[in-house]
């Protein structure tokens, strides 16, 4: 089990969250952290709110150390990961996405925008939601290229998380 406080300190449990060890360092700049994904025990990326160095930040020695990653700085408040596809997105209704393991980055918004986008998660490299202010959804099945939106409430709801229950 793997978490992050605001800092961006790690802290790791190998017993299933009975006992927690923080890591010994924190991404340099990093002003809070909002997001985390790892994708084995030592790679790991870090998003938050960064406007020095970098605002995502990523670790290959399971957060002993942090890499910033060039060209991102401001808020950024949700990544996800599925095999070497990254999406990392951005409080002003942008995001990013990566097909290559994060070696270059592809700049994209979502349609009508501007939205606060509150979160992003992938079922697989397809298939994807976005959560973002009035009550708006939006849902790919290309990976990010393009974004179908819907609107579930009364168009003042704020959704900030996704869960995934099965692939429908």
């Amino acid at each position: 089990v793997v978490a992050v406080d605001d800092s961006g300190k790690i802290f790791t449990s190998n017993d299933g969250g009975v006992i927690w060890s923080a890591s010994s360092s924190v991404p340099q700049d990093l002003l809070t952290a909002e997001d985390l994904y790892f994708t084995s025990l030592l790679d790991g990326w870090i998003v938050g709110q960064g406007y020095s160095t970098s605002a995502i930040f990523r670790t290959t020695d399971g957060g002993s150390s942090w890499n910033a990653v060039n060209d991102f700085i401001g808020y950024y408040n949700s990544i996800d990961i599925q095999g070497p596809n990254i999406w990392i997105s951005n409080l002003d209704g942008l995001y990013k996405r990566s097909n290559d393991n994060g070696s270059t980055w592809i700049d994209g918004s979502l349609p009508g925008s501007p939205y606060q986008i509150q979160d992003m998660d992938f079922f697989n490299e397809n298939v994807g939601f976005i959560t973002a202010n009035y009550s708006s959804i939006f849902k790919t099945t290309d990976g990010g290229i393009t974004w179908d939106s819907t609107q579930v409430g009364s168009g003042w709801n704020n959704f900030y998380r996704l869960c995934f229950l099965d692939s429908s």
